[in-house]
């Protein structure tokens, strides 16, 4: 029944990438980055960036941080793509996000309250605070009319964004979709206000015990001890195969297959045998017309926290058919 449920999807096809970390801008200078073997320090927060070179000023003062970040690479992955003009109707936004910056808009708003009352508090507080704003900037600018959402899930946010991307061109609700995340955990540095909050909410991470001590984290290794907070974003151009073809596009990649469970266990750590991180990577193959011993990639969580370590191996021995 999967098979012939297969044979009636389009294929959605990766034609464009944008991302942006530390200091790297655009797919090309990522890649680099990632290939380059000399040691490098972690970048936390985006280097460089300014609202006003991705958005005019009345849109940068109508979005906060996270969206701003997001909407400059949906325009790099669209540039990638040479995506050229698409049927408004036909084009759809899929977001995703952790938290958003919508914290600190409430913060410092609610000082502003205190300070001077109702008039004091920006009428734009509802707009620039929703989770949403990423997805309708983008979706603003370039013009997408079609599906359009964002999706909160938390570190998860821009996989379900991808494989929903994915089911919007495969069941032909859309032949064009903007999918991806963005997270901004810094203030810029003349925010005093979005600083302080920025800190304590790192802070709140590092008494978790989640959060490495040193530079650069080290999952997987037998003196992991935590994550890095970073700013970035990364936007996917996800196209309808045939019509990716028609017009000559370079293809990175097909999306074939997406899986998603919930341990329903804990509200931070994975159940230790990590079963149901397996069953969904196991969905997402058989979903893909494939199995287990398909795999030859694997890009893990990795956080390096020795729960969230060790179900991941876990899960990704017992998909392969190895030994745990």
């Amino acid at each position: 029944m999967l098979a012939e449920i297969r044979a009636l999807r389009r294929r959605a096809v990766v034609t464009g990438i944008g991302v942006l970390t530390g200091p790297v801008v655009g797919a090309d200078a990522f890649w680099t980055h990632l290939a380059d073997p000399t040691e490098r320090p972690t970048f936390t927060r985006l280097e460089g960036f300014r609202a006003r070179d991705w958005l005019d000023r009345r849109e940068a003062r109508h979005t906060d941080r996270f969206a701003q970040v997001g909407l400059a690479a949906a325009v790099l992955a669209a540039k990638d793509a040479d995506l050229g003009e698409t049927d408004p109707l036909r084009t759809g936004v899929v977001m995703g996000t952790g938290g958003g910056s919508a914290a600190g808009l409430v913060v410092q708003e609610l000082d502003n309250y205190r300070e001077y009352g109702a008039p004091g508090v920006s009428p734009l507080l509802g707009v620039r605070g929703m989770s949403n704003a990423g997805t309708a900037i983008i979706a603003l600018q370039q013009q997408a009319q079609g599906e359009t959402m964002s999706i909160s899930s938390g570190c998860a946010s821009g996989t379900h964004a991808v494989g929903h991307g994915m089911r919007l061109v495969q069941l032909g609700l859309c032949d064009v979709v903007y999918a991806g995340s963005a997270e901004v955990f810094y203030a810029p540095p003349d925010d005093e206000v979005g600083d302080e909050l920025s800190r304590a909410m790192i802070s709140g991470l590092a008494n978790m015990k989640v959060l490495t001590d040193g530079p650069t984290s080290r999952p997987f290794d037998v003196e992991r001890d935590g994550f890095v907070c970073a700013d970035g974003a990364a936007v996917l151009i996800i196209e309808e195969r045939e019509r990716a073809l028609a017009r000559g596009a370079h293809i990175y990649c097909e999306v074939c297959g997406y899986g998603n469970t919930n341990d329903a266990g804990d509200l931070i750590s994975p159940r230790p045998d990590g079963a149901l991180l397996r069953e969904a990577m196991r969905a997402a193959v058989i979903d893909a017309g494939g199995d287990g011993g398909d795999v030859r990639f694997v890009n893990v969580h990795g956080t390096a926290t020795r729960s969230n370590d060790l179900a991941e191996s876990l899960a990704i021995a017992g998909l392969c058919g190895r030994p745990g």
